[in-house]
């Protein structure tokens, strides 16, 4: 599944060293350890607040799932770093990400996809979750293609 690429399936050697360097880096650039990720962090953490506080008035006083709120907070601040922009809480399509994200996620570790790690063959079985985590992965790639074509088109190439 990983092509023991990346830096948690890797092997340790020269090119995991090398990765792990560039992704501290990268995270060091976008505010790791640093104050300019806050103001991401606080605009979401407002959203979740104003959410919240719907919520309640139109609940009155019921129990809440704070699964989706926290996840679609955390996934934006993701997001607006590595795709330069935050979505809606409400896009359809946004909410269909982070569901193939969850479903990929429990098909890697609570099905025998797990195996894909130490038998990379299996991932090209065509039944069961060897299937399905393809279809996932194909529908990720999908929306982040279309994602990349936003951005090429709107590309101020003296001002990247």
């Amino acid at each position: 599944m990983t092509k023991r690429k990346g830096i948690v399936f890797a092997p340790y050697g020269p090119v995991w060293r090398q990765q792990r360097k560039f992704c501290h880096a990268t995270l060091r650039s976008f505010g790791l350890g640093r104050l300019s990720l806050e103001p991401r962090i606080l605009e979401e953490l407002a959203v979740v607040k104003n959410e919240l506080l719907r919520i309640h008035a139109e609940g009155e006083g019921m129990p809440v799932d704070l699964t989706p709120l926290v996840s679609n907070a955390v996934s934006n601040v993701i997001s607006s770093i590595s795709l330069g922009q935050r979505f809606h809480h409400g896009d359809s399509q946004f909410r269909s990400l982070l569901e193939l994200m969850s479903r990929g996620l429990e098909l890697c570790i609570n099905s025998p996809a797990i195996l894909i790690n130490v038998f990379p063959w299996l991932y090209y079985l065509p039944f069961g979750p060897f299937r399905e985590i393809r279809q996932v992965e194909r529908d990720i790639t999908v929306f982040l293609k279309e994602i990349i074509v936003q951005h090429r088109s709107s590309l101020d190439r003296t001002a990247p």
